[in-house]
């Protein structure tokens, strides 16, 4: 039943990309439907955040960002982002808001379950593989 949830939530996402990119540019309702797209974005991740799942996004240009509790600033939280060999940096934000806001994470992909999981299983394994060559480097 989670898995319909989710399949259930991206369709609720695409639904809203569709009526922005639809809208008339700058019209009201172009900037009404950009607004419902970001709060239905924050509240989703929010919902997964308070599930204890992490909503892990991929952008089109190929980078994954995870929005995850602040692993350094208590009450905060993060945005870590990875390329194809791994961690590149993370950011900390007071509010999943801001942090949705400042990746733009409304036009970013999520994934979610199965799905994530292997994603982030082969980013990590890039991010060992790379620690090891840095290693043999030095």
């Amino acid at each position: 039943m989670k898995g319909d949830s989710s399949k259930q939530e991206l369709e609720v996402i695409v639904a809203l990309r569709t009526a922005v990119d639809r809208a008339p540019l700058l019209s009201d309702e172009h900037l009404a439907a950009i607004r419902e797209l970001k709060l239905e974005v924050i509240r989703q991740a929010q919902s997964s955040l308070d599930a204890g799942q992490p909503p892990v996004y991929v952008h089109k240009i190929g980078m994954t960002t995870v929005l995850s509790p602040s692993a350094q600033r208590c009450g905060m939280f993060q945005i870590t982002r990875f390329n194809n060999t791994g961690v590149i940096g993370d950011s900390q934000y007071r509010t999943v808001a801001e942090a949705v806001e400042d990746n733009d994470l409304g036009y970013s992909d999520r994934i979610c379950g199965e799905e994530a999981d292997a994603h982030m299983r082969s980013l990590l394994e890039a991010e060992a593989l790379y620690q090891h060559s840095r290693r043999s480097f030095a």
